[in-house]
């Protein structure tokens, strides 16, 4: 299984990195919106792990391209921001996220949100979490 990282912040993405080995993924990782641009015109993965805030545009504006591509337009995104206000969540939602994890979070938890989002669950096709 392959994992797309999508985070501007190395730390960030090492981090989500290590977990997503820890669960038998591949990692791939992006650095930027023209970056992710890039590595999904070869990939497609199993998960997209998207942050919010990156250089060059928005994630809620990568996040509705991905759904727009019919190749990618079933792969789980789990949108992982430290924007927590409600606003944000309802953005992410309607441009097509899987799921919501604010930053910071733990291990277990991410862990738990990744395995929803991959499994669908809860029933419907939105999970937020903080």
């Amino acid at each position: 299984m392959d994992a797309l990282i999508i985070e501007d912040n190395p730390h960030v993405s090492a981090v989500m990195a290590e977990y997503c080995l820890e669960l038998g993924f591949a990692v791939h990782q992006a650095y930027s919106f023209r970056a992710a641009l890039a590595a999904l015109s070869r990939l497609t993965p199993d998960l997209i792990l998207l942050d919010l805030v990156l250089p060059e545009s928005s994630g809620f504006t990568l996040c509705e391209a991905i759904r727009q591509d019919a190749r990618l337009a079933n792969v789980p995104v789990m949108v992982v921001s430290g924007r927590s206000v409600p606003m944000d969540r309802a953005a992410a939602e309607a441009a097509g996220a899987t799921a919501y994890l604010v930053k910071p979070f733990g291990r277990s938890r991410f862990v738990e949100m990744v395995r929803e989002a991959l499994d669908g669950e809860p029933s419907g096709p939105w999970r937020a979490a903080g």
